[in-house]
């Protein structure tokens, strides 16, 4: 019985052991459908409303699933009329890539989201800061953009959106 018992907690155990060690990088089908519809918004304000939809329906509290919803709230905020409003929507989704950067500062898929509010948003937000360090991080991190099939997403991001060194777009190769 004793022995029983103790089986049951250590099968708990690494049943625990094993989500937490998954929380990281999210990798469920729908996430991944979700993340190629991200990518396919450009600049398509009714797209960016449903995809928004489809992440807050996710009912998922990863940092990767927070720096998303954040990030199409930020971008969500290009939709709204009432100029309060679009600050509103912009920093309330700048507090979320935020949040999830500061729990996961080593994820470069969060930092690549970042990145796309740095650097298409207005200059008087004041909100760049971290454009440099982004680039350099995820060029570091690219092997891990490429595990969750981002890589080539984000190399052509770079390559379109952003002023890169001879040496960075040496990485990139």
């Amino acid at each position: 019985m004793i022995l029983l018992n103790k089986i049951k907690v250590a099968f708990w155990l690494i049943i625990v052991m094993n989500s937490l060690a998954f929380t990281d990088y999210p990798t469920s089908a729908k996430l991944k459908t979700l993340r190629k519809s991200f990518i396919a918004i450009e600049g398509n304000g009714q797209k960016a409303k449903t995809v928004y939809q489809a992440f807050i329906k996710l009912n998922d509290t990863s940092n990767t699933v927070l720096a998303y919803a954040g990030t199409l709230e930020a971008i969500l905020a290009n939709e709204q009329s009432n100029p309060f409003s679009k600050l509103s929507w912009f920093n309330k989704g700048k507090k979320k890539i935020e949040k999830a950067i500061k729990n996961e500062p080593n994820n470069p898929e969060l930092r690549f989201l970042r990145l796309t509010v740095q650097q298409n948003a207005p200059s008087f937000l004041f909100y760049n800061s971290s454009i440099q360090d982004d680039i350099d991080f995820i060029l570091n991190h690219l092997k891990i953009l490429d595990e969750l099939n981002l890589k080539k997403d984000v190399e052509l991001f770079l390559m379109k959106e952003c002023s890169l060194s001879e040496h960075q777009k040496q990485k990139l190769k």
